[in-house]
């Protein structure tokens, strides 16, 4: 049984974890349209056409604007950015100065920044990107 657990574990966190992310999300998007199609068929039903029509606009209008997008992938791109760059400035003086007694500790820190930091400056690129077009689009 000692055996398995260093096997098991991985293969949780690997596949198990987020194919089981990924049947929540689908299960809660199906659940969702499926609601909104009751409440639609409902409405029907009952022959209110002018009602029906203002259901699906306020189904529809539950999705962001393109501008609401655009300033949160900026605020992602900062927030990925801020923890990258302190957690590599964190491992670097960490192991400079040996304040920490535990190396994992410092590795820790450097694999979380090197993983963060491209995540935020790819939402930057995106941002800065896309940003022109958005703004052309918002003022027509």
């Amino acid at each position: 049984m000692d055996i398995l657990v260093p096997i098991l574990i991985p293969i949780a966190v690997v596949v198990v974890l987020p194919c089981v992310i990924v049947w929540i999300v689908f299960k809660t998007q199906t659940n969702r349209d499926n609601k909104n199609a009751e409440i639609v068929i409902k409405a029907i039903e009952n022959n209110q056409v002018t009602g029906t029509d203002k259901i699906i606009e306020a189904i529809a209008k539950n999705k962001k604007s393109p501008v609401e997008v655009l300033q949160s992938r900026l605020l992602r791109a900062c927030i990925f950015t801020f923890i990258g760059v302190s957690s590599l400035l964190l491992s670097i003086i960490f192991n400079y100065r040996n304040i920490l007694s535990e190396q994992d500790l410092v590795t820790g820190f450097a694999i979380l920044g090197a993983m963060t930091l491209p995540i935020g400056l790819a939402y930057m690129v995106v941002y800065f990107a896309t940003r022109k077009s958005v703004m052309k689009r918002n003022e027509e």
